[in-house]
Order: C-alpha cells, then structure tokens, then sequence
C-alpha cells in the first residue's frame, strides 16, 4: 500500500463510496487493482483516514552487544 500518497487513496476511496461504480470500474478508472481498491475502502471503514496512512516500521541493524 506504500507506492500511493494518502491523498490518491482518499480520493479513490470517495469515489467508491458514491456508489456509482464497482471496485472492479474504479479500479479501472485510476489504474489500481480492484482488490486493492477493497482493502483501501475497508481500512477506511474500519479505521478512518489514519487507516489509509503509510505504515512505517524501522528496524535498527547494529548488532547486539
């Protein structure tokens, strides 16, 4: 989910929502797979804008002592 910025999410989330057209049309329409469309609008559900946000996660490499 990392190779789109949280806007370009947001607004294909709001143009699912509208209930005009499939995931499988939007998805079409902004050149994302429908099942990526799915997981956005279901993170969005369940979790708001936040939901949608870049997970980071960095890891240290310096060996333990």
């Amino acid at each position: 989910m990392s190779n789109h910025s949280l806007a370009f999410k947001l607004s294909v989330v709001e143009f699912y929502e509208k209930g005009e057209r499939s995931a499988r049309e939007v998805g079409a329409h902004f050149a994302v797979d429908h099942g990526t469309v799915r997981k956005w609008v279901a993170s969005y559900e369940a979790h708001g804008v936040p939901g949608l946000a870049k997970k980071f996660s960095h890891y240290d490499l310096a060996p333990l002592k």
